[in-house]
């Protein structure tokens, strides 16, 4: 009997496996095929649990907007045409004369203009403490303004041109003398008003008049400086 048994052992263990798929059931005393002890034990995940990416809209890029520029002071139309009046003081080797006289100016452009002037001055001191000649000028320049002129502000210039000079003696018969000579100088002009009127100040430079050949003819001045001091009005 108990070898009947023992070859009934030894062929279910050599069947079963065929029959089972090759899986190898044990069991345990006491635990029964549908028991938990027997279920096999669940299998944890190799990588832990994976956290789904979430996606970001990007940001838009903002655009900057400058600042606007400082506005810049409309430039104003040129007034061509001025009119001036004229005080002047100057001295010479001898002595000194004072007097005054009109002006006209036209500018070409902001930096370029012409000007002619009409002058009179009265000098010396004879022996009752009264003017010993007079002396009469007209002249015609150039201007050149180098920042050209402002309609509001003060503009730098030079000028140059001829002068045209006649010069006569009180005492003596009224000797009269003429001659051409040159003239030069700088000066400030102050406009306001939008160009419309204008003060000036000016540094003039004339040269000496010429000698005449005529015996009777009075004395010539010498080289003079004047300063003159202006006041305009522009159109």
């Amino acid at each position: 009997m108990k070898t009947a048994l023992t070859l009934l052992a030894a062929l279910a263990l050599v069947t079963l496996p065929h029959q089972a798929g090759a899986q190898i059931i044990i069991f345990h005393a006491g635990c029964g095929p549908q028991d938990s002890c027997s279920q096999p034990r669940p299998v944890s995940p190799r990588y832990g649990s994976v956290t789904p990416r979430r996606y970001v809209t990007p940001a838009q890029a903002t655009t900057v907007v400058p600042p606007p520029r400082a506005l810049r002071a409309p430039i104003l139309p040129l007034r061509n045409i001025g009119f001036h009046i004229i005080y002047g003081t100057g001295t010479t080797d001898q002595d000194s004369f004072d007097g005054g006289g009109l002006g006209l100016s036209y500018m070409m452009g902001r930096s370029w203009g012409l000007e002619a002037t009409v002058e009179g001055y009265n000098g010396g001191s004879d022996s009752y403490g009264e003017p010993s000649y007079s002396l009469k000028r007209l002249g015609i320049a150039a201007l050149w303004f180098p920042g050209g002129v402002h309609q509001n502000g003060f503009s730098f210039y030079a000028k140059g041109g001829l002068l045209y000079q006649n010069l006569e003696y009180f005492e003596g018969g009224f000797d009269e003398l003429s001659s051409t000579t040159l003239q030069a100088g700088v000066g400030l002009q102050l406009r306001f008003l939008d160009g419309l009127f204008s003060l000036g100040v000016e540094a003039l430079f004339v040269g000496p008049m010429e000698e005449s050949d005529d015996e009777y003819s009075c004395e010539p001045l010498s080289s003079s400086f004047a300063i003159r001091l202006t006041s305009g009005i522009h159109f």
